[in-house]
């Protein structure tokens, strides 16, 4: 991997929360079926089933349970149309792709990797910019409007008061690299979703750049949203 510096762009992969979602639907489930139809919570439960399985390396991208095109396992990009009309032709399924994107370490300048775990969106983003043990830290320029939470995740943190950017995650990553909008679009054109977030920065702010006023990340203590501290 290429050292961290400033004007490396970060790219999130993957979708963030779902681990804190899929809990949230299962230990909630009786609260759920008084606001919303069994059908409807088993269709989103389904979807959340169906979402590509990621596993991040250095020298590869791995995935399996992409939806692939029967003819030549080709992937599904994320913008192909009709979608449910071709998977019930039987035109894409679901499969495995293992090797998604080799080598992408070196062609995309990855710089550092961080797997997005129990503390959320906000705890990768701080280790992240923290770099290595004994090595140089880094500020960062980041968006809460770019990070890609499926809006299930979203209306279920507005109705039991939780915080999106702390909900555990699991299948995500993080990564500091110099061409991450390249390998944002590589990525959407296998199916995956992914959305640069920011870049890092010379001084060790770490700042969110889209909200009304200057809103800074602090280290403090990472709570998990669903242990009720």
């Amino acid at each position: 991997m290429t050292e961290m510096r400033a004007g490396q762009e970060l790219l999130l992969i993957g979708i963030p929360g779902l681990l804190g979602t899929r809990t949230l639907l299962e230990s909630r489930e009786e609260e759920l079926c008084r606001r919303f139809s069994r059908r409807y919570l088993r269709e989103e439960r389904r979807k959340l089933e169906r979402l590509p399985l990621l596993s991040f390396r250095e020298d590869r991208i791995m995935a399996c349970g992409l939806l692939l095109h029967r003819e030549d396992r080709r992937a599904v990009t994320l913008y192909e149309k009709d979608l449910i009309a071709k998977e019930n032709a039987g035109e894409i399924f679901p499969g495995e792709l293992g090797d998604l994107i080799p080598g992408y370490a070196k062609d995309y300048g990855l710089s550092a990797l961080i797997s997005v775990e129990d503390g959320g969106v906000l705890d990768a983003i701080w280790r992240l910019c923290e770099g290595k043990k004994g090595g140089r830290s880094f500020g960062c320029r980041f968006s809460y409007g770019k990070i890609p939470f499926l809006s299930l995740s979203i209306e279920l943190c507005e109705l039991f008061s939780q915080n999106p950017f702390r909900l555990p995650s699991g299948n995500c990553c993080l990564m500091a690299l110099e061409r991450g909008y390249a390998l944002s679009e590589k990525l959407g054109q296998c199916g995956v979703r992914s959305s640069v977030i920011g870049s890092l920065s010379e001084d060790r702010k770490r700042l969110r750049t889209d909200g009304t006023a200057p809103s800074f990340l602090t280290k403090g203590e990472v709570p998990n949203p669903l242990s009720g501290r």
